[in-house]
């Protein structure tokens, strides 16, 4: 008779797992407060009406896209943390903590399942918390990412959970997928996979259970139906060059799940990747009828979610890498790979696959600091500035040139509600002066009796030339309504060389209307066509201001509208024929047209590019990069 050997005390592992925990949970939580700003950032900004009760149409509001995204359940978050505590680190609190819960929920699964903790579990506070995630922790709009993956990883343990369904199991399974759509297209296709994967589990279910499935199931697919009913594609995407760039940037986005040192060399961490993720595949598939079934389908999932993310920003590669906060998303497509191997591999995998992804995500862990320390400077070199301007006084119009936040109206509008409501540095925000007309080349014609300019877009757009004491200025009346477009157009008799200046400016008088006014550059190309690049600037107070944009705040417009920014305007100043202004918002106003010239640019005025954009991967897949950082 033989008599089972007890098994060893998992206590001392424990410890080294809950010590990386810990470790990563204070350092992340320390080092990305302590370099945090009560500034936002971008999209924070959009924040701004709702926090200070100036929000009109909330349920719009929620409901309205943010690139290609729905996000209303992170908005209404974001809202109620905002609401207790009106500082825009609030975000940043809730962004780390919420993922050392997820960790910490993953440590836990992994014991209860195997009744005991391995070393490798090491994996998900590092995968999570490490350093390269520095862009979902220290910006508080990227709550949309970490909700999203909170939501995908409690999904992923409610499948993944031995036994029958019950209730409990239920309601987070359910919850998590009816959830998942409301968090944007960041992990949509979870949900409606996953959904249609459970049906045949639904019968096995306790009777509340059943009910609880089958609700959140038809809830889910109603909500993925009706998400993209409506949906505008943005016009700034730049479509895919290639199939095999869409396939190259997938693979890239999968190999971000190790985190943002990945980009070090992407080919090694690709093969890596790949490799993990075909062996977890096989073990689902050969486990299929053992429970395996609802992980392989989670893996389609996440390779579905890789080859959105290729198609949408294969374009981009050359221009802005792939964002790191890209690397948060796809780690719970490798934490499904971990449970596989974990759950139905054979002896050996069930150790090495486990023992592979996390010595992949220590060997990428250095790097991840470096690239998590480049998102802090990058974020300092674009906040601190601004933040030094308003508290000085730089008026609010000069604070737009910056680009430092948000383009377009939702920084004039938030950055009014931030100040009447004294929140932060804003309660010192200084309002426009009237200030002289820019100097440089006069170039409106003005003087000439407005030679060169005329109007378009129906009867309600139309200039007339007026006096201003002894300043000649050319008045435009517009009105836009569905389907017109009224603009002003300037131009210019012979084509007109820029090269050598740095910015068109402008002085106006506006209504404070709060529309985006487009201004289009009109450049002569061959074969007698055009070709246009495109700002813009809003009509933010009544009064007279004076705007300064600098060459590299227009961008190219391609052929069929979109943006295109792989065209500088600097190269392409030789043959200026136009300067055209456009309304599309609906509504009559007007705009009085004092002074337009060119001159001397502020390159400086405009924040460094991101960070990713000046990473090199080490042969033999080095990435592009744009002509001007070429060389």
């Amino acid at each position: 008779m033989t008599t089972r050997r007890p098994r060893a005390s998992d206590g001392q592992v424990r410890v080294l797992v809950w010590a990386v925990w810990l470790a990563a949970f204070v350092s992340a939580l320390v080092l990305v407060l302590l370099n945090a700003r009560d500034i936002p950032v971008r999209e924070d900004f959009t924040m701004a009406p709702a926090m200070t009760g100036h929000q009109d149409n909330f349920l719009g509001w929620l409901w309205s896209q943010n690139n290609e995204h729905r996000v209303p359940v992170p908005r209404l978050v974001y809202l109620g943390l905002l609401k207790l505590w009106p500082d825009f680190r609030v975000g940043m609190v809730f962004n780390i903590v919420l993922l050392a819960v997820i960790a910490a929920a993953f440590i836990v699964f992994l014991r209860r399942v195997r009744g005991r903790t391995r070393w490798t579990d090491a994996f998900f506070p590092i995968v999570f918390l490490n350093l390269g995630n520095w862009e979902n922790m220290g910006w508080g709009w990227e709550l949309q990412f970490v909700v999203a993956t909170a939501l995908v990883c409690a999904l992923l343990m409610g499948i993944a959970s031995r036994g029958e369904i019950t209730t409990r199991r239920a309601l987070v399974v359910g919850g998590s997928l009816v959830g998942i759509p409301l968090t944007g297209a960041t992990a949509l296709p979870f949900a409606p996979l996953l959904s249609l994967a459970l049906i045949p589990r639904i019968r096995s279910a306790g009777r509340h259970a059943r009910v609880v499935l089958l609700t959140s199931i038809t809830l889910t697919l109603v909500v993925t139906v009706v998400y993209f009913v409506g949906l505008q594609q943005p016009s700034w995407l730049v479509p895919s060059p290639s199939p095999l760039t869409t396939i190259k940037a997938s693979l890239m986005f999968l190999a971000t799940g190790l985190g943002t040192g990945a980009g070090a060399w992407w080919l090694v961490s690709v093969l890596v990747v790949i490799g993990l993720l075909a062996g977890a595949a096989f073990v689902l598939y050969r486990a299929r009828r053992r429970g395996g079934w609802l992980l392989l389908v989670f893996l389609l999932a996440g390779l579905i979610l890789a080859g959105e993310v290729g198609q949408s920003r294969a374009g981009y590669l050359p221009y802005f890498g792939l964002p790191d906060r890209y690397a948060l998303i796809a780690a719970p497509i490798l934490c499904c790979a971990y449970i596989a191997y974990e759950r139905y591999a054979g002896r050996m995998w069930r150790r090495v696959g486990p023992g592979l992804l996390c010595a992949a995500v220590v060997a990428a862990l250095p790097l991840d600091v470096v690239y998590g320390l480049q998102f802090r400077d990058w974020y300092h070199a674009e906040v601190d500035p601004f933040a030094h301007d308003v508290s000085v006084g730089v008026p609010q119009s000069e604070l737009g040139w910056y680009r430092a936040t948000y383009e377009g109206k939702e920084i004039w509008q938030g950055m009014r509600d931030l100040q009447q409501a004294h929140i932060g540095i804003f309660s010192q925000l200084r309002e426009d002066d009237n200030v002289p007309p820019p100097p440089g080349q006069r170039i409106d014609g003005l003087d000439a009796g407005g030679t060169g300019w005329s109007t378009a877009g129906g009867p309600v757009s139309t200039g007339a030339l007026e006096q201003n004491g002894a300043q000649p200025v050319l008045r435009w009346d517009y009105g836009a309504a569905v389907g017109t477009v009224p603009t002003l157009v300037r131009w210019f008799p012979t084509p007109e060389s820029w090269s050598g200046d740095g910015s068109l400016a402008m002085s106006f008088e506006g209504q404070g209307s709060g529309r985006v006014v487009y201004l289009r550059l009109v450049v002569a190309s061959g074969a007698q066509g055009l070709d246009y690049w495109e700002s813009s600037f809003v009509d933010s107070q009544a009064g007279s201001r004076t705007i300064v944009l600098p060459w590299n705040v227009f961008n190219h417009v391609g052929p069929r509208g979109q943006i295109d920014y792989q065209t500088p305007l600097t190269s392409h100043l030789q043959r200026v024929v136009g300067v055209v202004f456009g309304i599309t918002e609906p509504g009559r106003g007007s705009l009085m047209i004092q002074r337009m010239s060119v001159g001397v640019g502020y390159p400086d005025l405009i924040p460094p590019g991101w960070p990713e954009l000046y990473r090199h991967s080490l042969p033999p897949w080095p990435e592009s990069k744009p002509p001007w950082l070429s060389g």
